[in-house]
């Protein structure tokens, strides 16, 4: 999955709210430190959500889409189709600049079966596949 990151030029210390949806797979963030996921909106855990909504500053929103997951469980979480989109909603919640912005990006997730050295727990590529000698 591509890394993500998210950028404002007058955000300072104030939170950010992002919504993560996923229309099939399950999303893990990276890191869940100095996150929230009370309050009014918040939603989810940050682990194996399909959704979730959180708050934090720029460098813990930073540290937690970097190197997010994503897992899709075939039939289980109908990831069948071979595709599956994730939107990512970014809420500027500072006192400065335009109060209360909101971006929102889209991007599509090609679905594949695993490989059988990813199945049993090699890298692409470094395992044998076939029955044992």
């Amino acid at each position: 999955m591509p890394s993500i990151t998210i950028d404002d030029i007058d955000i300072g210390t104030s939170p950010l709210e992002i919504t993560l949806r996923s229309k099939y797979g399950r999303l893990t963030l990276n890191s869940l430190r100095s996150l929230s996921f009370g309050g009014v909106r918040g939603h989810g855990t940050g682990v194996m959500d399909r959704t979730m909504v959180f708050y934090g500053d720029l460098r813990s929103v930073n540290d937690a889409l970097r190197g997010m997951q994503y897992i899709c469980r075939s039939v289980a979480d109908d990831c069948v189709s071979g595709k599956d989109s994730i939107t990512i909603q970014v809420r500027d919640l500072d006192s400065g600049g335009d109060n209360d912005l909101t971006t929102k990006f889209q991007m599509e997730v090609v679905i594949r079966e695993p490989t059988v050295d990813e199945v049993q727990g090699y890298p692409s590529g470094q395992g044998t596949s076939g029955p044992a000698v």
